[in-house]
């Protein structure tokens, strides 16, 4: 089963003043990636963050560009084989994703994000 499946995500289009926007919701109450990664909006910055979970999975740490995945919001950061989601001060790890799953979910939403039609299009 894969990691869309499992966590049993939702790509959508919604509608708000006329114009298209680009969420996923997960059905799954303990599905904190898709919150997260929704937040992203640049697809080369998901692209960046794609090659270096890639590096980081086949354990090619020292190829990684940067171990900082955090998003306007939260703070996340690839450590110890995993991503770990940091409090607002950076301070205490609150808890941790696995690195295939979320690079898995990542890619499906950047796909998903650069299916037209396009984030901010007009209906």
């Amino acid at each position: 089963m894969s990691a869309i499946e499992d966590q049993k995500i939702t790509f959508y289009n919604s509608i708000e003043d006329g114009k298209i926007y680009k969420t996923a919701d997960s059905e799954d109450p303990k599905n904190s990636d898709i919150g997260f990664i929704t937040r992203y909006r640049s697809p080369v910055a998901m692209q960046k963050i794609i090659d270096n979970l890639t590096h980081a999975i086949n354990g090619n740490y020292n190829l990684m560009n940067d171990y900082d995945i955090s998003n306007q919001i939260d703070i996340a950061f690839i450590e110890d084989g995993q991503i770990n989601y940091y409090d607002q001060d950076g301070q205490e790890v609150l808890y941790s994703s696995q690195l295939v799953e979320f690079r898995e979910v990542l890619i499906a939403w950047r796909e998903f994000f650069l299916t037209p039609p396009l984030n901010g299009s007009p209906t």
